[in-house]
């Protein structure tokens, strides 16, 4: 390795500074297509220690011609809470915008100086669920603030487990089974609290984020002493 890539390399190996704050989220759609409206978003932004920043949380009125019927039974929809507390659509739209907007930052995904700032989603089977978001901001002409690159709590987990052949093998990697795995209760106090489900991914996070620092400080500075020496010998 020559010179200038070493240093380029323990260049890129240095902490980066940057706004780490995450925005974990979760919603829920009367559907399985894109096409289906979102009845109802929660999300809870967060500092790069998971301490709380803000949360936000909305129901969304829908027309009952749009949705797949079967949707709205044996979940976390009521029609009581619904007709009490749901706003329309468009409204619900700008206040997740809103809120949104509040918590972007120049993130460690950005490709370059000049990107604008976005804010950095975490959810559970995050890649679906950030499509219908941006299905959801695409209907209405509105501008979605939020990375495409959204970090997934399932592939954390699947790559936790795959890596470190220590810990015990889990049966599935269902959310439910995730958060006992892991030791977070699902605290669920009433039907339509989906921000209680938000609180236990920010909870499955944290617990898997216990097991990485130390391998990945010891390999890190393994790497870096390598090229290091690589370097100098140069």
């Amino acid at each position: 390795m020559d010179n200038q890539a070493g240093k380029w390399y323990l260049r890129c190996m240095e902490p980066k500074t940057v706004d780490q704050r995450l925005v974990f989220f979760d919603l829920i759609v009367a559907g399985n297509e894109l096409t289906h409206p979102i009845i109802q978003f929660a999300a809870i932004a967060v500092d790069e220690h998971f301490g709380e920043i803000d949360r936000f949380e909305t129901k969304i009125r829908f027309r009952q011609k749009d949705v797949e019927q079967k949707s709205l039974f044996g979940g976390i929809y009521d029609r009581r809470t619904w007709r009490h507390f749901a706003l329309p659509e468009l409204d619900a739209l700008q206040r997740a915008q809103s809120f949104l907007r509040r918590h972007s930052a120049m993130g460690q995904f950005a490709d370059d100086e000049t990107d604008s700032p976005f804010a950095q989603l975490v959810a559970y089977d995050a890649t679906m669920k950030s499509a219908f978001l941006d299905a959801w901001f695409a209907r209405h002409h509105a501008f979605f603030p939020a990375s495409m690159r959204p970090l997934c709590t399932m592939q954390r987990a699947t790559w936790l487990l795959y890596e470190d052949r220590q810990m015990t093998p889990i049966s599935d990697f269902r959310f439910a089974t995730l958060a006992d795995y892991f030791g977070v209760e699902l605290r669920q106090t009433v039907r339509h609290d989906l921000l209680a489900c938000v609180e236990a991914n920010i909870g499955i996070f944290r617990a898997m984020q216990r097991w990485m620092p130390k391998r990945s400080e010891t390999n890190l500075s393994s790497r870096s002493a390598t090229v290091l020496m690589a370097t100098n010998s140069n």
